[in-house]
C-alpha cells in the first residue's frame, strides 16, 4: 500500500513541504508528493516546450518574464497554483499576486492552493486563507484578485504575478497588471502570463510577436503535449483512429491519426485521450486546432465579422458633432455589464459609434453590477451631447428584454426601459431580430458600398472594447451567432441599433448555410 502526504507523521509532513527543492528532480517530486500533481516533462510536438520546463525556469528565477500558451483544459491554471504555492513556502516574505481574467478563472487558482493548504493550516505553516490574503508564518502572502478593471490591478506590487487567461483582458487592463510586479533587493520579479490563443490578432498574439522586445520567453504546449500515454493494451494500432473523421472549415477531412500522428506513444501527461477524441468529434475543427490541439495559430476566418478591418473602420479621432443625429442603444445583463453606445449618423447612412458605456466599470462589487441600468443612464446624462439626446424621440433602442419588470433592476413593477424613461431617455425595443439578422446587419454596414466603395460605419478608435468586439467575435458552428463572450452584449446592442434604422432589405442563402443581407 503506498504512503500519502497525510500518512506521515506531523513532523515528516512540515519538512518535506518546507524543504526547498534545489534541482528540476527535486521540484518535479515536490508538486508530486505535495499537491499530487505531476506535470508533464516531455513535449511530443516538435517546437514545443514541455509543460514542466517553464515551471522550474520560474521557480529557480531562470526567465524573470514568461509566457506559457497552452490548451484549453491543458493545467495552465492548476500548475501556476502548484507553482506560487511552493514559492510561499520555500521563500519566506515574498508576495504574490494572481490575477483572473474573470471571477471564476481567479476563484480556480484560489480553490486550488486552499485545498493544499487546509493540511498546513493544522501544522501551523500558515493562517487560515481567504481569498484576499493568504499568509504564512514566515510573511509570505498571496493574494488573488480578478483583472477587470484599471483599479483592481493598480494597487498590488507583489514579487511575483500570475496573470491568468490575459487573452480575455482589456487591453487598459492588461497593460496595468503588467506594471504590478516589483523586484527587492530579497526577491527578483517574476511574471507569468498565461492563456490559450483564442484570437488571429489578440493579445496573446500580441505578446509573442512583441515578446523579445519586451524582454519574455515563450513556452508554448498543447492538448498532446499533455496527454496520457497511449500504449499498446490500449490501442493494439492507429487503425481505428484513421476511421475517427471529421471535417474542417473547408469541407476536407480529417481524422484523429491527423493530428495525432502516434505522438502520444511517447506521452507522459494527464489529459485523457478519450476526451481529447471526444472534443475533436465535437468541437468545429478550427477552433479545435486553434485551442486544443496541436494550437496552432487561429486565422480571421473564424472570425464573425471578417470584414472589419481596424486601421479602415477605426479613425484616429472620431468625437461627437452637432451637426449630426445622435442616439443610443442597449443591451442590459444579469451577470454582465450593461452596456450603452452612442451613435451618429448623416442623411446618408453613414454611422459612427463615438462613445461606450459599460456599468461593469461603474460597479463596486460583482454583486452590483445588475442594478446599475440607472447609473449608466446617469452616467451618459453627464456626457457633454446630453440635451441632444433627450430631444432625440425615436433614436433610443435597445434589447427588448428590457421591458421585463424586476429582471434587470430588481424592483417591483419597475424595468429597465422604464428606469430610463424616468430619466428622459425614451428607449425602445423592436420585436427582437434573430441574431443572424442582427449580425447581417452590422456587416452590411462595414462592407464597402457597391456605389461609393467605402464602409457605412466607424468605430472611435479610443473604444477599444467595441473594435475588440468586431474583431474577435467567433462564429458559433452552423455559422448563425457569435459565441456568447465578452465581446456578446456589446455586439447586441450594436445590432439592435443597425437592424432598427438600417434593416437588410432582402435575405439570400450563403454557401456555408448562413444568410446573408443585400442592399
Amino acid at each position: 500500500m503506498m504512503t500519502t502526504l497525510a500518512d506521515l507523521p506531523r513532523e515528516a509532513r512540515i519538512a518535506l513541504k518546507l524543504t526547498p527543492p534545489t534541482t528540476d528532480d527535486e521540484l518535479w517530486n515536490w508538486f508530486a508528493a505535495v499537491c499530487d500533481l505531476r506535470v508533464p516533462r516531455v513535449a511530443v510536438c516538435d517546437c514545443h516546450d514541455s509543460p514542466f520546463q517553464w515551471v522550474a525556469d520560474c521557480y529557480f528565477d531562470r526567465v524573470p518574464r514568461a509566457i506559457i500558451m497552452g490548451p484549453r483544459g491543458g493545467g495552465k491554471t492548476i500548475t501556476a497554483a502548484a507553482l506560487s504555492y511552493a514559492e510561499l513556502l520555500h521563500k519566506p516574505g515574498v508576495e504574490i499576486a494572481s490575477v483572473g481574467a474573470i471571477l471564476d478563472q481567479a476563484q480556480k487558482m484560489y480553490r486550488y492552493i486552499r485545498g493544499w493548504m487546509m493540511d498546513d493550516v493544522e501544522l501551523g505553516i500558515v493562517y487560515p486563507p481567504t481569498m484576499k490574503s493568504t499568509m504564512t508564518v514566515t510573511r509570505s502572502r498571496l493574494e488573488v484578485i480578478t483583472g477587470r478593471t484599471v483599479e483592481a490591478v493598480n494597487s498590488p506590487h507583489p514579487h511575483r504575478t500570475n496573470i491568468d487567461e490575459y487573452e480575455l483582458f482589456a487591453p487598459d487592463v492588461f497593460e496595468e497588471a503588467l506594471l504590478m510586479p516589483t523586484e527587492t533587493a530579497k526577491f527578483k520579479s517574476n511574471v507569468r502570463l498565461l492563456s490559450t490563443r483564442k484570437y488571429a490578432t489578440g493579445l496573446v498574439q500580441q505578446m509573442i510577436d512583441e515578446a523579445d522586445m519586451r524582454g519574455y520567453k515563450v513556452y508554448s504546449f498543447c492538448g498532446l503535449d499533455v496527454a496520457e500515454k497511449c500504449t499498446e493494451e490500449v490501442r493494439p494500432t492507429c487503425d481505428d483512429c484513421k476511421l475517427i473523421l471529421k471535417y474542417d472549415q473547408h469541407g476536407q477531412p480529417v481524422s484523429w491519426y491527423d493530428i495525432c500522428q502516434e505522438r502520444l506513444r511517447n506521452a507522459d501527461g494527464f489529459y485523457a485521450i478519450d476526451e481529447l477524441i471526444s472534443k475533436f468529434r465535437a468541437i468545429e475543427h478550427g477552433k479545435y486546432a486553434t485551442q486544443v490541439a496541436p494550437c496552432t495559430r487561429p486565422t480571421r476566418g473564424d472570425a464573425c465579422f471578417s470584414e472589419f478591418d481596424e486601421d479602415r473602420h477605426a479613425p484616429a479621432f472620431i468625437d461627437y458633432d452637432p451637426r449630426y443625429s445622435v442616439g443610443t442603444t442597449w443591451d442590459f445583463g444579469l451577470h454582465d455589464p450593461n452596456v450603452c453606445l452612442i451613435i451618429q449618423w448623416n442623411t446618408y447612412g453613414e454611422a459612427w459609434v463615438i462613445d461606450a458605456i459599460y456599468s461593469g466599470e461603474l460597479a463596486d462589487t460583482e454583486e452590483a453590477r445588475h442594478w446599475l441600468v440607472g447609473d449608466v443612464g446617469a452616467e451618459l446624462l453627464r456626457r457633454p451631447y446630453a440635451g441632444e439626446l433627450l430631444e432625440t424621440r425615436d433614436d433610443h433602442w435597445g434589447d427588448p428584454a428590457g421591458r421585463q419588470k424586476r429582471v434587470y433592476t430588481k424592483v417591483d413593477s419597475v424595468s429597465a426601459f422604464d428606469v430610463l424613461r424616468g430619466m428622459g431617455i425614451r428607449v425602445r425595443g423592436k420585436k427582437r431580430p434573430s441574431p443572424a439578422r442582427r449580425i447581417e446587419a452590422i456587416k452590411l454596414k462595414l462592407r464597402p458600398h457597391p456605389q461609393t466603395h467605402e464602409p457605412s460605419l466607424y468605430v472611435s478608435k479610443r473604444l477599444t472594447k467595441v473594435i475588440a468586439a468586431l474583431t474577435f467575435a467567433q462564429w458559433k458552428e452552423g455559422r448563425e451567432e457569435y459565441e456568447h463572450d465578452e465581446h456578446s452584449h456589446i455586439l447586441d446592442a450594436l445590432g439592435y441599433f443597425i437592424d432598427a434604422k438600417w434593416p437588410p432589405k432582402s435575405w439570400t442563402k450563403g454557401e456555408t448555410g448562413g444568410k446573408v443581407a443585400c442592399y
